[in-house]
Parts: structure tokens; C-alpha cells; sequence
């Protein structure tokens, strides 16, 4: 071990075995040399950075090692924020805050770190050479990111993190982040804030916020298989809206998609929230708002007939203006279920363009609306094609203009079997021919089938405790950190995910009593301020998030 490092090391743990010793607490300041304790340190290692900037593109190129701040061992975030890898610029070909090449048997773990403003790493891949990863670039490498933030990076390919293979085997690439951020990254061509090429993904409890690309994804482009939980992606710019997947049997489930778009929606038609290829299931995540004239959702090539492939998903308050179809589906199989569609609105209308053979079920459609009577204010069956429509047990209700729209000159339109569903009124849709009495939505083509109608709504839950027809969400919230700690006057408290009506954040003294209520009810990620109350005592108190299915406690120290 370097004279250096062993001046500075505080502490030796058997951490674990490697090979015949023991693994190391090396703790170093920034005027040391990340690059070079690592090679120093033995495989195993643990390196802690104390507070401070290290400017430096570190490499991790030949063993497992854990580089991490002094939130490992304190969890306080305040050293988040102030423990700062800033990349070297000076080798615009070697200019990432981390470049990592590993071997498969070994892993990188970071832990409470700020990666900040780098700009890339050269990469050769299988037909050019790509400029990637501005905070993180790793090569067939298996990386771990806990509680760590990346900011203001850039690169061609994967502004703030690219994971790449040249092999189309995502057993060697791998990324595994938690309860983290990307935000202000940006890329020139794909993924803004994340890319990865023949390399899995798994997101957990993470943000992408305000990171762009000129094409793909703003927030994430992911090209291996990926697993998407409980994130959320706010204000991200990509033609294909904030998150790409392609890669079969992938998973988004329980994420926020709100104000994202496509800035350059006059170029090109794209997406504001998710775009997916193959067989991706999306399920029980919240899509709100559109900062451009784009589809909320565009999903191709699902492929797998009986499979629910969109289900428990809000889409809610988006606006189109001269394009159809919130949601646009391409050729797909399966089953959209469970959904809620509501407060949509289109120029020409439509919020679901279907294309293949689709059996829509148990889903809420309502509050959409269009102009005039052309364009439909739900279903657009113009991309249909010669497969028929199936419809059941789904609720059409106060939709604004007929319900169905279908372009008159397309030849041998298939009937849309839309039999079973509510439609507002227990007297049916009203067709001006079929049923003039009907004081339902209205329904003004003669190729749809809708008798017998339902005469009460259908039961759209999902589970005894998923209500839909409230309507509800599974909560996916998740408390990411509490800093400053100690604090003398104002906490800022970060949340992953979103909460229902139930959720409650309180403050509790030691004796258990209640000191203030901080929050209630709806949230959906980001940030919370509590100022303490003049009558507030110096002392420890304990904040507690809870709802009917969590309970998270940390405990915090009051400075007056």
C-alpha cells in the first residue's frame, strides 16, 4: 500500500476476504490521487474520500473496489453534495469523471458521490467510434451506484452514464443504481442522462431530471435488458421523449413521467414520456403532462398474445394540437388493461391509435375530448388494419365529441366489438341511428358493435387495495435523504416516486409525541423544505413517512 494512503488511513476493517487478506478503509483528501490509490489498493478495498474536489478522470481498470464518502459510514447527504469527483479536461478523448474496464469477476461500488461536469470518453464500437459516459464510461464492467448524484455532464452517447458491450451479451455490462440522480446531463445523440449498449440496467428509486438529446431519449436510452422501478423522469427533451427501452422482456414499472418532451417536435414526430420496443411490460406508472405536440406513449412490436403488456397506468392531462394519439401502439399483442386515460386533449383528436390485435379491458376513459366530431376523442382505429377491435368491461365517461373515429374512405373496415363496456348512462352510448336515446358518450360509426351494454360500471381494480375507479395509485415512495444533519433551521428532505392520499411525513420527539406534520397526502418525487417552528427545542427528533403499506424513519438532530 502507497506511503500516502497509509498516512491517511483511519481505519482497516476486515471487510471481507479476498484471496488470503483482508480488505482495507483507505481514507484519503483531495489532494490525492483517486487513480493512484486504486492501483495501490488491494481488490476488495474500500476508499473513502473525505469532503472536498477531486479533479481528476478517475480509472478503475484492475480490480473490484468500493469508492465511496463519508455517507457510508454517517449517512449524512450533506456529504453528497460536498464530496465532488469534477473530470479532467484537458484529454478531450479521456475526459469522464470515471472510466471503468473490468474484468467480469470484478465490480465498481460508488456510495454518496457528486459526479460533475464530464465530458466523455472515447469508445470503439462495432461500426464508429462513440465520445460517451460524461460522468460514468465503463466497458463490459459491472458497476454499482448507491445515493450518488450526476451533474452537468455530456457526452455523444450517454450524457451522464454509458454502460457498454461490444459483445451483444449483457452478462458483461451491468448497471445497478438506487436512490440516485442525473440531472442537467445532456447528449448529442443518444440518451441524455443514460445509455447502454448490449448491457443491462436496473434503475431503482432514481431521478432523471432536465437532461436532453437530440435524438432518443433525454433522460434514458437503454439498449440491453433494463429494469426501470420506482423512478422518476421530470422535464427530459428527446425526440423519443424521456425514456427509451428496446430490449425484450424488460420491465417499467411504478414510475413518474411528467413534463417531459420532444424540443424538437417541428423536425420530427417522436414521443414526450416512453417509447418501447419488443416485449416491455409497463405497469403502474403515472404519465402527466407534455411540454410538446407528441404522444405520451409509444410502444412497437409487442408480441405476446394474452400478455398484459400496459396495465395499472395513469395517462392523464396531455395535450396535442395538430398530431392523434397520446398513446400509439404498433403493431402489438396482448392485453392493455387497468388503465386510467382522463383530461386528454386533441386538436384532431385521440388518445389511443391501436394497430394489431389488442383486447383493451377494465380500463377508465374520461374527461377526453377533441374538436368537432372528426378525430375521436378516445380511439383512433385508422392504423387498425384488418384485424377487429375487442372492447370490454371499460368505462367511457363525460369523453367530449364521439368516442371512436375511424377515416371513412379505408376500405373494408373489420367491426369493432366493443360489446360490455359502460358508457356513462344506464341507457348506453348514444348513436343517432342505433340508440337516439342513449345518454352515454357518443358513439357515431356504424362498424361498431356496443349491444349489450353494460348498466353499471365495472369493477377496474386491480387488487382489493388498487381502486381505480377513486382513483388511486400504488405509492412507490421511497425517503432518499435528509440534509443538512444536524440542521439549525431548514431541512431539506428528497423523495423518490410518488405517494397516495394517504402518505403522511411527520416530526416526532423521542418520547414519541408529535412535533409537526410536514406533509400529507399526493406527492410525486423531488424535493420537500421544513423550516423548524420557533417553539422547536434543540434535541434529536426522529421523521417519520408512512402510509397504509410503508413506514421509513430517519432519525435527525436539531441544532438551536
Amino acid at each position: 500500500m502507497c506511503a500516502n494512503c497509509i498516512a491517511h488511513c483511519f481505519l482497516i476493517l476486515p471487510l471481507s476476504i479476498v484471496g488470503e487478506g483482508l480488505c482495507a478503509v483507505i481514507e484519503i483528501d483531495s489532494s490525492y490521487s483517486i487513480s493512484a490509490t486504486i492501483r495501490e489498493a488491494s481488490a476488495g478495498d474500500t476508499i473513502l474520500l473525505r469532503d472536498g474536489v477531486y479533479r481528476e478522470s478517475v480509472r478503475v481498470l484492475d480490480h473490484s473496489i468500493v469508492i465511496a464518502s463519508a455517507y457510508l459510514l454517517e449517512g449524512d447527504s450533506s456529504h453528497i453534495i460536498a464530496t465532488i469527483v469534477e473530470a479532467e479536461l484537458a484529454d478531450p478523448d479521456s475526459a469522464s469523471c470515471f472510466i471503468v474496464s473490468l474484468p467480469m469477476t470484478d465490480s465498481l461500488t460508488m456510495i454518496g458521490l457528486t459526479l460533475w461536469e464530464g465530458r466523455g470518453t472515447v469508445w470503439h464500437g462495432p461500426s464508429d467510434d462513440w465520445i460517451a459516459g460524461g460522468g460514468l464510461h465503463t466497458n463490459a464492467s459491472r458497476v454499482v451506484i448507491r445515493n450518488s448524484r450526476i451533474m452537468n455532464c455530456s457526452a455523444q452517447r450517454g450524457g451522464g452514464i454509458a454502460v457498454m458491450s461490444n459483445t451483444p451479451d449483457s452478462a458483461e455490462g451491468l448497471l445497478d443504481i438506487q436512490y440516485s440522480s442525473l440531472q442537467n446531463c445532456n447528449a448529442d445523440r443518444f440518451g441524455g442522462g443514460l445509455f447502454t449498449f448490449q448491457s443491462a440496467a436496473i434503475l431503482q428509486f432514481c431521478t432523471m431530471e432536465a437532461c436532453t438529446s437530440r435524438e432518443s431519449a433525454g433522460g434514458a436510452h437503454l439498449g440491453g435488458y433494463a429494469m426501470m422501478v420506482a423512478c422518476t423522469l421530470r422535464q427530459c427533451g428527446g425526440i423519443m421523449g424521456a425514456a427509451v427501452l428496446e430490449s425484450d422482456n424488460s420491465l417499467v414499472q411504478g414510475c413518474l413521467f411528467e413534463t417531459n418532451g420532444n424540443p424538437w417536435s417541428f423536425q420530427f414526430f417522436g414521443a414526450c414520456h416512453l417509447l418501447t420496443l419488443g416485449n416491455v411490460e409497463t405497469r403502474n406508472c403515472i404519465f402527466r403532462g407534455n411540454t410538446s405536440n407528441d404522444a405520451a406513449v409509444v410502444i412497437f412490436d409487442f408480441r405476446r398474445f394474452g400478455v398484459p403488456f400496459f396495465s395499472g397506468n395513469v395517462i392523464e392531462s396531455h395535450t396535442m394540437l395538430d398530431r392523434v394519439g397520446a398513446v400509439y401502439l404498433w403493431d402489438c399483442q396482448g392485453e392493455f388493461s387497468h388503465n386510467i386515460v382522463r383530461d386528454g386533449y386533441g386538436a384532431r383528436g385521440a388518445c389511443i391509435v391501436p394497430s394489431g390485435s389488442v383486447f383493451f379491458h377494465h380500463n377508465i376513459f374520461t374527461g377526453n375530448q377533441q374538436d368537432g366530431n372528426s378525430g375521436g376523442s378516445v380511439f383512433s382505429f385508422d392504423n387498425q388494419g384488418p384485424m377487429p377491435g375487442r372492447l370490454d368491461s371499460n368505462v367511457f365517461e363525460d369523453n367530449v365529441g364521439t368516442v371512436f373515429y375511424r377515416e371513412a374512405w379505408i376500405p373494408n373496415p373489420p367491426t369493432i366489438d366493443a360489446r360490455n363496456n359502460w358508457w356513462g348512462h344506464e341507457s348506453g352510448p348514444f348513436h343517432p341511428t342505433r340508440n337516439p336515446d342513449g345518454q352515454g358518450d357518443t358513439l357515431l360509426l356504424s362498424i361498431v358493435e356496443f349491444e349489450p351494454w353494460l348498466m353499471e360500471p365495472p369493477d377496474t381494480s386491480m387488487s382489493s387495495d388498487f381502486r381505480r375507479l377513486s382513483p388511486g395509485v400504488n405509492s412507490t415512495w421511497r425517503l432518499l435523504s435528509v440534509f443538512p444533519n444536524p440542521f439549525n433551521s431548514t431541512l431539506k428532505i428528497e423523495l423518490a416516486g410518488f405517494t397516495r392520499q394517504d402518505f403522511k411525513l411527520t416530526l416526532f420527539d423521542i418520547l414519541g409525541r408529535e412535533q409537526a406534520v410536514v406533509h400529507t397526502g399526493n406527492l410525486s418525487g423531488g424535493e420537500l423544505m421544513f423550516e423548524a417552528p420557533r417553539t422547536l427545542a434543540g434535541g434529536i427528533y426522529f421523521l417519520r413517512a408512512s402510509d397504509r403499506s410503508a413506514v421509513e424513519t430517519r432519525k435527525i438532530v436539531f441544532l438551536k
